[in-house]
Order: C-alpha cells, then structure tokens, then sequence
C-alpha cells in the first residue's frame, strides 16, 4: 500500500467536517433561543411594573415595551447640574424604572421622538393635525417647564442598518422636528420614560402646572 493509499479522500472529508457544522449551527441556536426567552421575560416583568405604576397607559406599555431589546440604554442623571450625567445598559425590567430610557436600539427603531424645550409645542401639533399629519403617540410633558418629548410609535420596526431606511428615518425626524420647532441637537436616543417614579428635580421649585403634576401622582395612585 502506497502512502498516498492513506490520505482521506473527499468524501471521507467531508463526512467527518459536515456534523461539526451542523453541530455548531445547532448550538448557535439553541443560544439564540435562550436569549430570545431570556428577553421575553424580562420584557414580562417591565409590562408588569408599568402597568402597576400607570394602569391608564396599560395599552402603551403593551405597544412599547414589548419590543424592547435584551439591554436597553438608560439614565437617572440626565439632566443633573450636580454630577456627571451617565447612562448604563440595563434589561427591560430594571431600565423602566429610570427617568430616561431608549425605546430604540442599534439598527432598529421602534420610536421617533422630538424634544422640544418650549411651552408651545401644542401650537406646532395643532398645525399638523390641520393638515391630516398624524399626531403623536404619545407625550410625556415637564410639568416643571412644561417642556416635552413628543414621541410617534412606529407601527412596525424599522430596521437602520439599512442606510436607505436610517436616512428615511433621519428625514421624518427632521420634519417633524421643524414642524414641532424641536432641538435639532436631539438624537432619538433616551427618551422620557411615562412610566418613571418621578420625583421634583433638584432646585426646580414647585411645578409650573401644579394641575398637572397633581393629575399625574393622582393617576400613579391608580
């Protein structure tokens, strides 16, 4: 028998080569599937606490918070004038407690929210309805400044590591951020969260609308 007698034929290599790939691909999987689970979860428990905290936006936590990634980017210090703003990557469950929270992730965008610093932000949705624009999903208003974030919910994700789809999505955010007067500086990135134990920011003073602070402990209150 000749050396060359031995060497492992073709066939024989890709026998003993295929079970190892399909071997990986189901372990890659099987991790999927627990990620997958491990999120679904999690998201539970967040529809829980918000629906625990704010029964009356029980249908916005359905249509938000069930989308949320396996790690979501939040804040408590934001706005603080007393230490270094910083944010964390928390699971769902834990980041619905902060003040700030993103209800988007990398490549995907389930919300596009405009930030205006101004009490006249209702004069620029009224323009809009005017003209049969959609309005916005949701606001979530400072009833300290009676500044707000104006957010509109997708009805499906969109999916920006497409860059025709990321600049779809930065052209609507534009206009609606011109049409609103909004901080063209804001980039969709954490967003109020409705569903935050909210407390009076240090140094604010009493609420600017004390009637809608009051409307919304009492709404908390269930």
């Amino acid at each position: 028998m000749s050396a060359g007698d031995l060497s492992p034929s073709r066939d024989d290599e890709r026998v003993s080569v295929a079970p190892k790939l399909v071997t990986k691909s189901s372990r890659d999987m099987a991790r999927r599937d627990v990620r997958r689970d491990r999120r679904e979860r999690r998201n539970a428990v967040a529809l829980a606490y918000a629906r625990s905290k704010a029964p009356h936006l029980g249908p916005l936590a359905d249509l938000v918070l069930s989308r949320m990634p396996g790690g979501v980017s939040c804040s408590s210090n934001l706005k603080s004038t007393t230490e270094r703003p910083t944010s964390y990557r928390r699971p769902a469950d834990v980041a619905v407690e902060y003040q700030w929270m993103a209800f988007n992730s990398e490549g995907c965008t389930n919300t596009i929210t405009v930030d205006c610093d101004h009490a006249d932000w209702a004069d620029g949705l009224e323009a809009m309805r005017a003209v049969g624009l959609p309005e916005s999903t949701f606001i979530c208003v400072s009833p300290w400044k009676r500044s707000a974030h104006l957010v509109w919910v997708l009805d499906q994700p969109a999916y920006t590591a497409s860059s025709k789809c990321a600049r779809l999505v930065r052209a609507i955010r534009k206009g609606l951020t011109i049409a609103c007067r909004g901080d063209p500086r804001f980039v969709n990135r954490l967003q109020k969260n409705p569903w935050a134990v909210g407390t009076d920011p240090g140094g604010a003073g009493p609420p600017a609308n004390a009637l809608l602070w009051d409307a919304y402990k009492a709404a908390r209150r269930g």
